[in-house]
């Protein structure tokens, strides 16, 4: 899951699987969701699967939101490298984010 602070701010989230991006989400005054289409422009916290629930507030389109995503893909290296990034530009009480309960299964 992808827990996170959000202060009106539309922020970068991004998953990368052995050096290729395979989901970008931007998040705060309007969102757009790479793995729904082709991003588009959603209201704030669409897809959040909890809002105002961590303790920050929970005003509008502020506060703290968790994410729950899944991604399948192919991959046939030896190595996996898993990649989580964002541009954040504002200390963790303003902009805070964190990954839990991150799960990694082999299907062959």
């Amino acid at each position: 899951m992808l827990e996170k602070v959000e202060r009106r701010h539309r922020e970068k989230y991004c998953v990368h699987i052995s050096g290729l991006l395979h989901r970008k989400q931007y998040t705060g005054v309007s969102q757009s969701i790479t793995t729904l289409g082709n991003g588009g422009s959603f209201a704030p916290r669409t897809g959040a699967f909890q809002n105002g629930h961590l303790g920050f507030g929970s005003t509008g389109n502020w506060g703290d939101s968790t994410y729950r995503f899944s991604l399948t893909f192919e991959h046939s290296y030896r190595d996996l490298v898993l990649g989580f990034t964002s541009l954040q530009n504002q200390p963790p009480p303003d902009e805070g984010w964190g990954l839990d309960n991150v799960n990694v299964s082999l299907n062959h």
